[in-house]
């Protein structure tokens, strides 16, 4: 495993921005992202998308914080099991985003509806495999991503 960060202070194998990450095209299998974009101010995600597509060869993770609300249903039935389920519970207004020194955005607020979040996703080249959020933790939200394969290198 090879970990990044701009704080050298944390003892990353890497030090440096995810807007020019100092690696070879290509260089990772799997790249994970987890509940990085959101400190970025939005007009840079597409450039923090982009480098992250051009180091990996195949699948990228991310997570990406989703204020959205849901109701969690968990109902345990004889001879069936477990059923896990998460409701959407429909908003009618958006919360705008405070910058709280910490967030710059997240997905669910004013402006940042989760179909812009995977627009620009597709538009940073990737094919999204999956989107879901985790019954325990609902506010994380995660998407599995393909680098969609050239032809010319086939």
């Amino acid at each position: 495993m090879t970990t990044l960060d701009i704080d050298k202070r944390l003892n990353p194998n890497i030090v440096g921005s995810l807007l020019e990450l100092p690696c070879d095209d290509e260089s990772f299998n799997v790249v994970t992202c987890y509940e990085v974009l959101e400190h970025l101010p939005y007009k840079d995600v597409s450039k923090a998308l982009s480098e992250i597509y051009r180091v990996s060869n195949s699948h990228v993770i991310l997570s990406i914080p989703d204020i959205n609300r849901v109701y969690r249903l968990n109902v345990q039935i004889p001879k069936i099991g477990e059923i896990k389920r998460l409701i959407p519970f429909p908003s009618l207004e958006k919360p705008i985003h405070y910058f709280n020194g910490e967030h710059c955005w997240e997905i669910g607020k004013a402006s940042y509806s989760l179909n812009r979040i995977i627009e620009d996703i597709k538009k940073a080249e990737f094919k999204i495999e999956k989107t879901y959020r985790v019954f325990e933790m609902p506010y994380h939200r995660f998407f599995i991503l393909k680098v969609k394969e050239d032809p010319l290198k086939s």
